[in-house]
């Protein structure tokens, strides 16, 4: 979603191996250009 002309908010939802995610998480958050990210994690419901 374009917040602005220079910003946008990006959301991924993501269900898989906790390692696989975080990975992911990590590698988006470490792009060049990205201001702010953070992992929000949900325990699985049985």
């Amino acid at each position: 979603m374009h917040i602005n002309h220079d910003d946008c908010l990006e959301i991924a939802v993501l269900k898989g191996d906790m390692g696989d995610v975080q990975h992911f998480a990590d590698d988006v958050i470490s792009q060049r250009g990205v201001r702010h990210g953070h992992l929000q994690c949900l325990p699985k419901e049985e």
